[in-house]
């Protein structure tokens, strides 16, 4: 124990006569919790950009652009009457939602035909797509319900019984790019990676201590040092 305590000392003795390992000692610390802090200083994810494609181009449409534009997760980029090529756009520009509002929308809300609202979540990136669906779908089944109860008081229903009844349209999501949702997809190269660079680092840290142990000069020894490395790597794997 006490052999271990002296060493600590040693060790702790050249990290503070290093002026530099002292600033990353000290400095790390402080620069990534200020960094972290930045970054999640609003605590939650806002103005997700999103496509509304207005098919019907009504007053009932309008009310629900109105709607997503109001709130405060989602940030409406553009209005359009036509699909175009809007799905290839999609990774590209970062949308995190197309919403298509079909033709004859308002009228078959009215005859009561139930009309189908098709929303495209962009899977790329599962935080934002999951926070766009469910900001999505609060302000679609809100539209959904008030549509409804409206339409029923204005036939005479009385309002307890209205309120029981309210879809006037229906939702339908169509996951694109990672439709399983899955996080493997995208963290499994990344986890490889860290492994490798383990690795190699490990690697790396055994052949120069051997080297030094045999009082090798580097300045002749670099093939030879990568060759190590490799015969090191390919052990470990």
């Amino acid at each position: 124990m006490n052999k271990f305590i002296r060493l600590l000392r040693i060790e702790f003795k050249r990290i503070f006569s290093n002026n530099v390992l002292l600033a990353i000692f000290f400095g790390a610390p402080i620069l990534y919790g200020f960094l972290f802090g930045y970054v999640y200083q609003q605590a939650k994810v806002v103005d997700l950009p999103i496509v509304i494609i207005d098919q019907d181009r009504s007053p009932t449409t309008d009310k629900i652009i109105d709607a997503f534009g109001d709130n405060e997760g989602l940030l409406v980029s553009d209005v359009r009457y036509s699909t175009g090529n809007i799905i290839a756009e999609m990774p590209i520009k970062q949308y995190a939602a197309v919403i298509t509002l079909p033709s004859n929308f308002e009228a078959d809300v009215l005859q009561k035909r139930h009309p189908e609202i098709r929303v495209d979540l962009n899977m790329a990136n599962i935080l934002n797509a999951n926070t766009a669906s469910n900001n999505i779908q609060a302000v679609l089944m809100t539209l959904n319900a008030g549509m409804e109860i409206e339409g029923l008081k204005k036939q005479g229903m009385h309002p307890a019984q209205a309120y029981s009844s309210y879809e006037s349209f229906k939702i339908n999501f169509n996951k694109l790019y990672n439709s399983t949702g899955n996080y493997v997809t995208f963290m499994l190269p990344g986890l490889l990676g860290g492994i490798m660079q383990q690795i190699i680092f490990l690697a790396m840290a055994l052949v120069f201590s051997r080297d030094f142990v045999c009082n090798k000069s580097f300045s002749w020894q670099w093939p030879w040092f990568f060759q190590g490395i490799l015969k090191m790597v390919i052990s470990e794997v």
